[in-house]
């Protein structure tokens, strides 16, 4: 069984990988993974060899035993589209197909995450899970005698305003250019961090078939909405073109 108070004061402090002073952070609901107890309990000590609310993507990783990210550059699904983005923001995509994939991978081993990179990715909760549906933390697999982990329901009750305050505040200390959200599902969590509402004040820059994406410009931040880059998600040319479309609202 999990230990109670290491839970909870990973639960309480840890907020995803990289760097806050950068000027481009990614915000998604949780980190994926989380299959069996064992590797929940080497992902809270992992993060208990510097309990720092960031940490190092890669070196992460590395203790938890998942290197194929990083020594031999297997791409994954999320972070690939993501990384994308990015480079498309930013301008950098050669518009040669393997010259792009070499680019997105060398980022990924290198840069992603890292406590000195130039990008921030953050998680509203903190415990990892295999997907949306599952839920391994509840009395049935015993992972935890914590009460509010009976179901997603009740953990996201407990957890909500804390880590959504806690994410306003860096903001506001931070003021980094772009801040990126990946999912429509969970635009009332987003509309929280950002005290706005996606759904009647954001600007839609671009959109294809039912995926948009949306912006609220606050002060110094652009506020931007993209679908979730997962494993069946939208084509390169979804995610080259969004950030294209980004780009030269940033500019106007």
């Amino acid at each position: 069984m999990l230990e109670r108070e290491k839970v909870e004061e990973y639960m309480n402090s840890y907020y995803g990988f990289g760097n806050w002073n950068s000027n481009i952070w990614f915000v998604g609901m949780e980190e994926g993974g989380g299959q069996d107890e064992d590797e929940v309990n080497k992902r809270i000590e992992s993060w208990s060899t510097t309990k720092k609310d960031l940490i190092d993507n890669k070196a992460h990783h590395e203790r938890i035993g998942i290197t194929q990210f990083f020594d031999r550059g297997v791409l994954q699904k999320t972070w690939m589209r993501l990384i994308r983005l990015k480079l498309s923001i930013e301008g950098k995509l050669s518009g040669v197909s393997s010259e792009d994939t070499e680019m997105i991978r060398e980022i990924q081993k290198n840069s992603w995450g890292r406590l000195d990179s130039d990008n921030a990715l953050l998680d509203l909760f903190p415990l990892p899970s295999p997907n949306a549906k599952d839920w391994f933390y509840n009395e049935k697999f015993n992972w935890t005698e914590i009460e509010y982990l009976k179901n997603r329901e009740t953990y996201r009750n407990a957890l909500e305003t804390p880590r959504i305050n806690y994410l306003y505040k860096k903001l506001t200390k931070h003021a980094p250019r772009l801040v990126i959200f990946y999912s429509k599902e969970y635009t009332s969590y987003w509309n929280k961090i950002v005290r706005s509402d996606f759904d009647t004040e954001s600007k839609i820059l671009f959109s294809r078939g039912k995926n948009e994406v949306r912006a609220i410009t606050k002060g110094a931040t652009c506020f931007i909405q993209v679908p979730f880059p997962g494993r069946n998600a939208q084509s390169n040319i979804f995610w080259t073109e969004a950030g294209e479309k980004i780009r030269n609202h940033l500019k106007s």
